[in-house]
C-alpha cells in the first residue's frame, strides 16, 4: 500500500460539503474522461486551471483575483491510499492494451446490433462498459489513471517529440480510499500559479496560430 496526496477543484458548495462529509462524491456520466468516479490531478497547476476555466465561463461579468475566485471555487487536497496492483493505468502498455481491444470490440458490435448503433465510444463510455457491463474484462481495480497531452506545438511549428504539455488524471472509482480531505489554501501560491498559467495559455495560443496559418496555407494551394 502507499499514500499519495492529490487535488481536485470544485465549486465552493460542492467542496465544502465534501470537506464536511470527509466523503468525495461520484461524477457520473458519459462527458467523465476516464469513466464514473471522482476525479483529481497529479499536479496543482491543473487543478488551478480547472477552476479558473470554471470560474472565467460562469461569473465572466466579474474581476479575476483572488478573492472572487476563492469565493466560488475551492481546491481539495486529499490523500489516496492505494494498492498499485488495483490501478488500471493507462499510461502501461498492458492496460493500454486491454483498453484498446475493448474499443475495437464494441466498434464490431456497433456494426452487428442496434445496441451500440448511435454510440460515440469516447473514453468514458469505454471504461464505463469495461467496469459495468463486460465481465470477461478486469474489474478489481480502485482507481484508473491515464495521461492527456494538451498544447501538441509548443515548439512554433518545430518538430519535437516533447513539444506538449503532460496532463495526469486520477479516476478514483472505491472512494473509501481516499482519506483527509482538506482544502488547499493558493494565497500564497496564487500570482505563481497565474503566471505560470498565462505561460500554458501562451503557448496554447501559439499552438492555435500554427494550426490555423497551416490550415490556410493548404486552403491557398487546393485545386479546386
Amino acid at each position: 500500500m502507499s499514500i499519495e496526496v492529490f487535488y481536485h477543484g470544485s465549486n465552493r458548495v460542492r467542496g465544502e460539503r465534501m470537506i464536511s462529509n470527509q466523503q468525495m462524491e461520484i461524477s457520473r456520466g458519459e462527458k467523465h474522461w476516464l469513466g464514473d468516479g471522482t476525479y483529481f490531478f497529479e499536479e496543482i497547476l491543473h487543478t488551478f486551471k480547472w477552476i479558473v476555466d470554471m470560474f472565467k465561463d460562469k461569473y465572466n461579468h466579474l474581476l479575476f483575483n483572488y478573492d472572487n475566485l476563492k469565493q466560488h471555487y475551492l481546491i481539495i487536497e486529499a490523500k489516496v491510499i492505494w494498492d498499485k496492483s488495483r490501478v488500471f493505468d493507462l499510461t502501461k502498455v498492458e492496460h493500454k492494451l486491454i483498453y484498446d481491444r475493448l474499443r475495437e470490440k464494441l466498434e464490431e458490435q456497433k456494426i452487428l446490433t442496434d445496441k451500440y448503433k448511435d454510440m460515440e465510444f469516447v473514453e468514458g463510455v469505454v471504461i464505463n462498459y469495461m467496469f459495468n457491463e463486460f465481465e470477461e474484462y478486469p474489474r478489481d481495480f480502485d482507481v484508473i489513471k491515464a495521461m492527456f497531452i494538451r498544447n501538441t506545438s509548443n515548439y512554433r511549428g518545430l518538430k519535437s517529440r516533447l513539444g506538449y504539455i503532460p496532463q495526469i488524471q486520477i479516476c478514483v472509482r472505491n472512494i473509501s480510499i481516499i482519506k483527509s480531505i482538506l482544502e488547499w489554501e493558493f494565497f500564497d501560491q496564487f500570482n505563481d500559479l497565474e503566471q505560470k498559467l498565462r505561460s500554458m495559455e501562451r503557448k496554447q495560443e501559439t499552438q492555435q496560430s500554427v494550426e490555423n496559418s497551416v490550415y490556410s496555407l493548404k486552403r491557398r494551394n487546393r485545386k479546386y
